[in-house]
């Protein structure tokens, strides 16, 4: 393919995206305010969460309160995002050291949800600690 016709197409995709976006903001036109109002609604609660001493979640960034449980690693996470032990074994890419975060070893990983399991742990299990 040419860069001619590239450019060409390129143009086409480019018209018809910007032409679906005039559209979509004629649709989203009658919400705007009431839109804007709810976000701005929305970050006071946020900034009231936060001068109570929560913290947000990285994932959904929902408040975690002192008293809470939650996931307490290099990226917080709410008790409903923190992830189980099973995870642990299935997902090992998720985990990284506190140190320097860089990449878990698969291995060690494996007797840290051994040893859980040795201790009467369940696989579904959530990694939370409470916040402090």
């Amino acid at each position: 393919m040419s860069h001619d016709d590239l450019k060409q197409r390129w143009a086409a995709a480019n018209e018809r995206v910007e032409l679906l976006d005039q559209k979509r903001y004629k649709l989203l036109e009658p919400t705007q305010q009431e839109w804007l109002e709810a976000q701005t609604a929305f970050q006071n609660v946020v900034e009231e969460c936060q001068k109570q001493d929560a913290i947000l979640c990285e994932q959904c960034a929902a408040p975690i309160f002192p008293g809470d449980r939650y996931h307490a690693a290099v990226t917080p996470l709410c008790l409903q995002c923190a992830p189980a032990y099973q995870d642990l074994i299935d997902n090992p890419e998720m985990f990284v050291n506190s140190d320097d975060e860089s990449p878990s070893n698969p291995e060690a990983l494996k007797a840290w949800f051994d040893e859980h399991i040795a201790a009467g742990g369940k696989p579904d299990d959530k990694m939370v600690v409470v916040y402090e």
